[in-house]
């Protein structure tokens, strides 16, 4: 079994690939990559979208509700100490926009356990299919739109790493702690009430 420092080495290597796609065209056809994908040829075609799977794909998020600008995923990794410092034994975590799942594997190794919320099935398939039968037990992955998500009753914190919401926080986020980002994305805006976390965020703006 890897640790999960090896598994996280792999997921960064896989998103580097991914990153490094993004930008990539087949000028040779009409397909094109519509998100970041590995480099293996067995792989990497059935990643390419045709302009008819690409008005698929995009009907697909907006029928979750999701905005466009909110389906990129950032690993804001320089923030996962400061959150891991905040969180104890005792707690039960939702991880809000979980992307390739780095953090949330780090947090299912200090916490009671982490439900990962991501609404881009094609980042949690290739999360997935790197981590494998290592995915800990404690660790259970869900694709929905984190905005329309209902939070488990046993859930203490609420972790939200994605700085580029632009939207208002759900209602019921108010009964739990939410850790978050700060808009500029330089630091964890956490251990507050909700109300003081909506004011200090509109400090930002």
């Amino acid at each position: 079994m890897r640790t999960t420092q090896q598994i996280i080495d792999a997921l960064k290597k896989r998103y580097m690939q991914w990153m490094e796609d993004a930008h990539s065209r087949d000028n040779n056809s009409a397909l094109e990559p519509s998100f970041p994908v590995p480099q293996e040829p067995s792989k990497t075609k059935r990643y390419l979208k045709t302009p008819e799977q690409l008005d698929r794909l995009i009907a697909y998020y907006e029928d979750r509700g999701a905005m466009p600008h909110e389906l990129f995923f950032v690993p804001e990794s320089w923030l996962y100490d400061k959150i891991l410092d905040q969180l104890t034994e005792d707690d039960v975590v939702v991880d809000m926009g979980a992307g390739d799942l780095r953090l949330s594997l780090l947090m299912a190794e200090k916490v009671q356990k982490v439900y990962a919320v991501e609404i881009n099935h094609e980042i949690i398939s290739y999360a997935l299919d790197e981590i494998g039968y290592d995915l800990p037990i404690n660790l259970d992955v869900i694709v929905a739109n984190m905005m329309e998500y209902e939070i488990p009753s046993d859930v203490t914190t609420i972790v939200l790493l994605v700085k580029n919401v632009t939207r208002d926080l759900p209602d019921d986020w108010g009964n739990y702690r939410v850790l978050r980002a700060s808009p500029d994305g330089e630091s964890v805006i956490g251990k507050l009430s909700y109300d003081k976390i909506l004011h200090k965020l509109r400090d930002y703006t």
